[in-house]
Order: structure tokens, then sequence, then C-alpha cells
């Protein structure tokens, strides 16, 4: 001890300490689907809750496809798939030490052929009328559809407006091979409307429908409804408005595709 009853400092004596060896693998990722699209398939799955986790791994038919990161992520779309093939899909989860779970249940999916487009008269109202369309409005109310120059997408488009409650209808039908098709529109709405919608009807089907409400005023918004199976060779293509009075919605560009 020193002269103030402090004992001497011990001698400093130094270690290494190794850093532990992770070799759990994290569990598989469960939850997959595939969703086949036009020579694409998206995948989802149910996310890492591994506090170590790093990346997925994506396989396809047994060879890794991609690596999916940030952790964030847990869905992928695959393009450049080959249609009418058959796929099969696994996910696995990496941790930070490099360790790869087991592969996930395999999910299959085979892709679709791209559509291509069949022409319609008229489609865009190019013509600046109504030529080939139809329209239904309650007796007794005027017609609340015009075709003007207000901002269209070409140089026509079709408008639902009037200044008081209305219905109006504007629809066509076309004479088309049986088969699989889509439909597009686009829309652009001040809101407010009842109803405000794209419809498919007699196809050899139950009616198909599509809101669009929720289209901007300010930018056109494309309305999609797939997967229409067409038998009889004919189908009715319109949209829908339920408004009150000073609603407005503009629509242009009516395009129809048939799947190979």
């Amino acid at each position: 001890m020193n002269p103030s009853g402090e004992s001497q400092a011990s001698q400093a004596v130094k270690t290494n300490t190794r850093p532990g060896n992770d070799e759990a693998a994290p569990p598989a990722p469960g939850g997959l689907t595939a969703e086949a699209g036009a020579e694409q398939v998206t995948l989802r799955w149910m996310p890492s809750l591994e506090s170590d986790f790093l990346k997925y791994s994506v396989y396809v038919d047994g060879i890794r496809r991609a690596s999916v990161d940030p952790v964030t992520e847990s869905q992928l779309t695959l393009e450049g798939l080959t249609p009418g093939r058959s796929y099969s899909f696994t996910v696995t989860a990496v941790d930070r030490s490099g360790n790869e779970s087991v592969h996930s249940a395999p999910e299959a999916a085979v892709p679709q052929a791209k559509p291509v487009q069949v022409a319609i008269e008229n489609g865009g109202f190019e013509l600046g009328d109504f030529s080939g369309w139809k329209e239904w409005h309650p007796e007794g109310q005027a017609a609340a559809q015009f075709i003007d120059s207000d901002s269209p997408r070409g140089a026509y488009k079709l408008t639902h407006w009037a200044g008081s409650d209305y219905r109006q209808s504007t629809y066509r039908t076309l004479e088309v091979p049986d088969g699989r098709y889509k439909v597009q529109v686009w829309a652009r709405t001040g809101g407010g409307q009842n109803t405000f919608r794209l419809e498919v009807k007699p196809y050899g089907g139950p009616e198909l429908v599509k809101d669009m409400k929720g289209a901007s005023g300010g930018s056109w918004t494309p309305y999609v409804i797939d997967g229409i199976e067409v038998r009889g060779g004919r189908l009715e293509i319109g949209v829908f408005s339920d408004a009150k009075a000073g609603n407005w919605a503009a629509v242009d560009d009516f395009e129809l595709y048939r799947y190979p």
C-alpha cells in the first residue's frame, strides 16, 4: 500500500474475444403467391421478422433469379417470361451472417401472352361526334353528354355534365370473335357523383364494372377491366354517370385488347 492506504494498481491483462459464429438459418418465407400477367409473374410473400434479416433470394425453376433488397420489400415482378410455359417459384431468406433459409413452399404460374389491340372506330371521339355510339338517359331528362375539345387527350373527348341532377350512359356494341379481352378507358372528373364507372355488359357473362370516381380532375387516369371472356361474338362497352347538378366527368380513348 502507498502512504495514503491505497493498494497499488494491478497489472493490466489483455484479452481477445472472438465474435460468435452465427450458423442458424432464418425461417423460410411463408405465404408465397404467384400472380400471372402478360409475359410476367408477380410474387408476394410474408415479410421476415428476424432481427438480423438481410435480403430475400428468388428462385425460378430452382435457379436463383433475383435478390430483393431493401428488407422492407416482400414482393417482386419477374418480366420477360415465356407465355404459356409453367414456372415454379420459391423464395428464401438470408441473414447478415450469410445463412440462407430452406426454400419456401413452391408456387406455380403460367404467364399470358401480351394482348393485341383491336381497332375501335371513333373510340377516342376523334370524329368530333357520336358516330358508332349510343346513349341512354331517363325520360323527362335532357341528354347530359357532349363532345368537346376542352383538354382532350387528342382532338376531342366525351363529357358528362348537366346543370341539374342527371343520369347518363354512353355505350356501344362491338362485334368481335369469341376469346379473352381487356378494355381500357381514360378519365378525368371533378368528383361528387353517386356513380361514375366503366361498364362491360352482354358479352356472355355477368356485368363487369370499374369505379372511376377517384380519377383526378387535372390529369388523365387509365381504368381497366381485364379477363373478359367473350362468348357469342359481341360485347358492350360504355360509361355511366349518376351525378348531382354541376358534377362533370371527361372520358377519352376507349381501347380494346384481345389475348392470343
